[in-house]
């Protein structure tokens, strides 16, 4: 079994309701989460929300969620494992903390973007969600920093096949010497 969790997502966002959330990790008809970053609507900032089922667990406090509402686009990480949590934003890691409340490890069965774990339309986040990756296991820093820098890099490279000859007629691209002549400059 994997030891945690971490996502990587990529985003600009626009505007907020009243918990803002970002992504979350829900589960299937329930209002239960495994992890997932949203704003705290009493304190105006960043944090993890990794509820699990009966559990009462809470925050992990990173910087204000204006920051991520200033019109550019972010990179937000998120790594959970046991009951430690950290958010990295732009590539750099914003903070870390332990949480009251072990993670369900990738127990859930669905992932909420621009939305909080119950998928309510009050709670979500308004913008541009560009990509999200998630891992079975924890992200090091230098890997959120790698990401940040480069997150197409995570693709196979593609390739475009380009015509040789277009156009047909001449088959042949060597002009014989016996069919043009030279002429000498005086």
């Amino acid at each position: 079994a994997p030891t945690g969790v971490s996502d990587f997502c990529v985003v600009r966002i626009s505007s907020a309701d009243n918990y803002g959330g970002i992504f979350a990790h829900a589960a299937v008809g329930g209002a239960t989460g495994n992890g997932g970053i949203q704003r705290d609507a009493l304190t105006n900032e960043l944090i993890c929300f990794n509820r699990t089922s009966g559990g009462s667990g809470v925050a992990t406090t990173g910087s204000a969620y204006s920051t991520v509402t200033n019109g550019n686009f972010h990179s937000l990480g998120l790594t959970v494992s046991g009951v430690t949590v950290s958010i990295y934003l732009d590539g750099l890691l914003n903070r870390s903390a332990n949480d009251s409340v072990s993670q369900e490890t990738l127990a859930s069965e669905r992932l909420v973007l621009f939305g909080e774990r119950g998928a309510s339309a009050s709670f979500g986040s308004d913008g541009n969600y560009l990509v999200h990756f998630t891992w079975a296991r924890i992200l090091s820093a230098d890997e959120y920093a790698w990401l940040h820098q480069n997150y197409w890099q995570l693709f196979a490279p593609q390739t475009i096949p380009v015509p040789v000859s277009v156009g047909g007629g001449a088959t042949n691209l060597i002009i014989q010497e016996a069919l043009h002549s030279h002429t000498a400059d005086n």
